[in-house]
């Protein structure tokens, strides 16, 4: 667990700890090559931009719709802030899907960090069963369809 009670934590051998995912993926992408562009690159600001519209606009609003759902206590949970989260929600998905019209990934042929990120952010909204746009939920079903996500959902069942 890290110092902020949250997982995961990404332990790097000799360095340190990392406590946040999307720092996690950016790190893992520059260091492997993989998944991004380079830095200080145009296509890396846009790719970053993505990254963190979809964190302020997906990932946070999921994040509060769960605080007040079941992980604040009850007494500090506030139930009516969710039709507001699912209305804010709908918005952003339809904006993000207009946004990813005409590929197959966010910027092109290539799957990139903020699409790891909208898959995730869009499988959580499933789950809870928000809305999503046809062009974002096929987004999310061919990230769902790569052979690494098969793989890696296979390794965590065990």
């Amino acid at each position: 667990m890290s110092p902020l009670d949250r997982l995961p934590v990404l332990e790097i051998v000799g360095e340190g700890s990392l406590f946040v995912s999307v720092a996690m993926m950016i790190f893992l992408a520059d260091r492997h090559g993989a998944f991004t562009h380079p830095a200080g690159t145009y296509p890396r600001a846009r790719q970053d931009a993505l990254t963190n519209t979809i964190l302020e606009t997906f990932d946070a609003v999921l994040w509060d719709y769960a605080k007040h759902s079941f992980v604040l206590p009850e007494a500090r949970r506030v139930p009516e802030i969710k039709d507001s989260l699912r209305w804010q929600f709908a918005r952003q998905a339809q904006a993000m899907a207009d946004l990813h019209k005409g590929g197959p990934f966010l910027m092109g042929a290539d799957p990139l960090v903020p699409d790891f990120l909208l898959a995730h952010c869009c499988g959580w909204a499933a789950g809870l069963k928000m809305d999503l746009p046809d062009d974002l939920r096929t987004h999310m079903n061919a990230m769902r369809a790569r052979p690494a996500f098969r793989r890696a959902l296979a390794h965590g069942a065990q």
